[in-house]
């Protein structure tokens, strides 16, 4: 063999060999550092954590798949207030109330079946209250609900205002009740 081959290859092997060190001390460094990049050391990942979120993140779209089929073979609800009754559900249940009368909130629920009973606290306490159609006066037998059972004990009682009573019988006979 040539004697400057021999000393190119010798060189080559050198620059090689060089090369092949600092890859294995480069792979060295990141094992240690948990397998990150050269800049900044690895995260360690708590995978048991985005095993779980996957998890639930398929339950739940499977859940919503199963609604959105079953809304689609369910039948139609039937059309409740405004639409059903004619009249905005205040005045609906405005025209149901009896003037003189004192009535609880179950009452006004009784009263109103169309509606939630959060639909009739707000038609209570946004409109008729606010707006002077409904009085509300204290229960003269709270202290003694609260004696005999704190839990169903009734604090106000509504009464039709003097002034409404026109209007519930104009919005009666609107609904023909």
């Amino acid at each position: 063999m040539d004697p400057r081959k021999k000393l190119d290859l010798e060189k080559k092997q050198e620059v090689e060999a060089r090369a092949l060190e600092r890859a294995l001390a480069r792979i060295r460094r990141m094992r240690e550092n948990g397998g990150g990049s050269r800049a900044r050391p690895a995260v360690k990942v708590d995978w048991s954590k985005h095993a779980r979120k996957a998890a639930n993140t398929r339950k739940r779209r499977a859940s919503r798949r199963k609604r959105e089929a079953q809304a689609k073979n369910a039948p139609a609800l039937p059309r409740r207030g405004v639409a059903k009754l004619g009249l905005p559900g205040w005045k609906v249940l405005l025209a149901r109330t009896e003037p003189g009368r004192v009535y609880r909130m179950a009452d006004f629920r009784e009263m109103m079946p169309e509606y939630s009973y959060s639909a009739v606290k707000t038609f209570v306490f946004s409109k008729l209250v606010p707006g002077g159609l409904v009085e509300q006066v204290d229960n003269p037998d709270y202290e003694r609900m609260v004696a005999e059972n704190p839990a169903y004990s009734v604090r106000y009682l509504y009464r039709m205002a003097e002034k409404a009573t026109y209007l519930a019988a104009e919005w009666r006979l609107e609904l023909g009740e």
